[in-house]
């Protein structure tokens, strides 16, 4: 007895189920290939969110941060250049640029130098 696939071809018995044991193969395969794929895609997903509820907390903290040098240091101004989002710092008028007198030595002595 002989067995005709969708193609038309016809198939001995021993071809028959050679035939079907190759579909069942190629259909396992290609399913281990799509779980593999779901895997990985659920893994991204999952890092995605833990990432994202970083970013959340992240917020979260900087706007805390932010209410709490506003309230205790009344006007605050975002000075990171050119973004919003950074380290606010308030300016006063007793701000002052650091001093670096302590480059170049104590006064009156000459800076040591190595060659």
């Amino acid at each position: 007895m002989s067995h005709i696939t969708s193609t038309g071809r016809r198939l001995s018995l021993n071809q028959k189920h050679a035939h079907y044991a190759n579909r069942r193969e190629r259909a396992f395969c290609e399913l281990s290939v799509k779980t593999i794929e779901a895997e990985k895609l659920s893994s991204q997903l999952q890092h995605d969110r833990e990432f994202g509820n970083y970013l959340s907390r992240l917020a979260h903290y900087s706007s805390a941060v932010a209410k709490q040098a506003e309230e205790t240091h009344g006007e605050v101004r975002d000075t990171s250049p050119g973004a919003s989002g950074g380290p606010y710092v308030k300016k006063t008028e007793k701000d002052k640029p650091l001093d670096s007198s302590w480059l170049s030595g104590a006064p009156g002595r000459r800076r040591s130098t190595l060659f």
